[in-house]
C-alpha cells in the first residue's frame, strides 16, 4: 500500500497545465492515515498524465506532538526520508524526542543531523504556513484535500476521487485555440471564428 509513497516526492513539480491533488494532513491524525491508500491508488491510476501531488502540513494545534511529528517528517524528508518518516510515525502511540531519535535510527538517518533539523526554525516556518495557508483556504481539520484547486467535500476514497481528477484533466486536455489561419490571422477557437 505505502510501496508508492517510500520513493514518490512530498510535492511534485509543478507542470504547467496540471492538475494538482493537495492533501492538508497530519500525521498522528487517523483520518490522515485512513485515506492514505485511496490517495496511493489515484497516483497510480493517473502516474504519467499531468497531474501531481503536494502535502501540506496541517497539525492540530493544541497537540504538540502533533507538531512535533510534523517537524520530524520535514527534518526527514532533508534526508530523502520524509514518506518512511511519515508512515512510521502512524503506528507510534507516543511521540517524544526518544522515539523520534529512535525512528531516525531504524531508519538509517543521520542522527545527529535529524536532530538538528529537528529544531530548525526554517522548518517551523515552513510549517507554520502551510497551516495557515490551509486555513486561510477553508481547511479545519485534516485531512482536507483540494483537488484542480477546488475544495473536496466528502468521504475521500478512489471511487469519488478518481471521475474528479479524470474530469479536470479533460478540460486540461480540451484544445481551447484550435488553428490559427496564418494568412487571414482568423482564430478557430472551440469551432468558432475570430478575427
Amino acid at each position: 500500500m505505502n510501496a508508492i509513497f517510500d520513493t514518490f516526492p512530498v510535492s511534485t513539480d509543478s507542470v504547467t497545465g496540471a492538475v494538482e491533488l493537495v492533501e492538508y494532513g497530519d500525521a498522528l491524525c487517523y483520518g490522515s492515515q485512513h485515506i492514505r491508500k485511496a490517495i496511493c491508488n489515484i497516483l497510480d491510476q493517473f502516474q504519467g498524465q499531468p497531474f501531481t501531488y503536494s502535502y501540506r502540513h496541517y497539525p492540530n494545534p493544541a497537540n504538540d506532538q502533533s507538531l512535533l511529528a510534523a517537524m520530524a517528517t520535514e527534518a526527514a524528508k532533508r534526508q530523502g526520508k520524509f514518506w518512511l518518516m511519515h508512515n512510521a510515525l502512524f503506528i507510534q502511540p507516543l511521540i517524544n524526542c526518544s522515539v523520534l531519535a529512535a525512528l531516525a535510527s531504524a531508519l538509517e538517518l543521520d542522527l545527529s543531523r535529524f536532530l538538528h533539523d529537528l529544531v530548525d526554525d526554517s522548518l517551523y516556518d515552513l510549517i507554520k504556513t502551510d497551516w495557515r495557508i490551509g486555513y486561510q483556504l477553508g481547511v479545519r481539520y485534516p485531512p482536507t484535500l483540494f483537488i484542480g484547486g477546488q475544495l473536496f467535500h466528502g468521504k475521500p476514497t478512489q471511487a469519488r476521487l478518481a471521475p474528479i481528477v479524470q474530469s479536470h484533466l479533460s478540460h486540461f486536455r480540451l484544445s481551447v485555440l484550435n488553428t490559427v489561419d496564418q494568412k487571414s490571422g482568423v482564430v478557430h477557437w472551440g469551432g468558432n471564428e475570430f478575427g
